[in-house]
């Protein structure tokens, strides 16, 4: 019943976008894009970790709703981890932001931007020192995103560029009562069509 009810809710909050822009004027206004990036990140919470760097790459999908405001997303993948005294973990995520983004007042061919939101991510793979520990570590985690960052026209496309920092709000894995939580450093760029 709880199921039907949060799809009901949701087809009524579509329809009432729906009936006040119509969809096709929105899809009409979203960009897409690419981007990649690094980030150097670690484990929060428990015994002395210190950060290893990973790769992020995805698709990106951006709506203007104002003339300063934005509605992004990302859907891509992201290696996060920790070197715990010289033993990798690494962990591999399915990763979705959804942020709001405020353009800055600029007089240059440069856009400054902030922007903060919040992101899920479901585990893919988890290793310690090479060997597979999927059952010891949480399947989703999820945080809050925040940064700066810049877009520049090259040509007919727009170029951004982010640094921003990520938050765990939720605990990856337990040792000893305590919860580890991701915190990772990004520094990304992309393309935008």
């Amino acid at each position: 019943m709880k199921k039907i009810a949060i799809v009901f809710s949701f087809l009524c909050v579509v329809s009432a976008i729906n009936a006040t822009v119509p969809l096709k004027d929105i899809m009409a206004d979203i960009e897409y894009g690419i981007e990649a990036g690094v980030n150097v990140s670690t484990i929060q919470g428990v015994s002395k970790q210190s950060s290893i760097s990973g790769l992020m790459l995805g698709g990106t999908a951006k709506y203007q709703f104002s003339p300063n405001g934005h509605i992004e997303s990302y859907l891509g993948l992201i290696q996060r981890g920790a070197n715990d005294d010289g033993t990798k973990l690494k962990l591999n995520y399915l990763y979705l932001p959804v942020t709001l983004r405020y353009a800055l007042p600029s007089s240059s061919s440069l856009n400054p931007f902030v922007y903060t939101g919040l992101y899920s991510a479901y585990l893919l793979s988890a290793k310690y020192d090479g060997d597979d520990i999927d059952s010891y570590v949480q399947r989703h985690d999820f945080g809050w995103t925040y940064g700066i960052g810049v877009s520049v026209p090259v040509n007919s496309t727009l170029l951004d560029v982010k640094l921003g920092y990520e938050m765990g709000l939720r605990g990856v894995y337990e040792v000893s009562n305590d919860w580890g939580y991701n915190r990772s450093l990004v520094l990304k760029g992309g393309l935008r069509f």
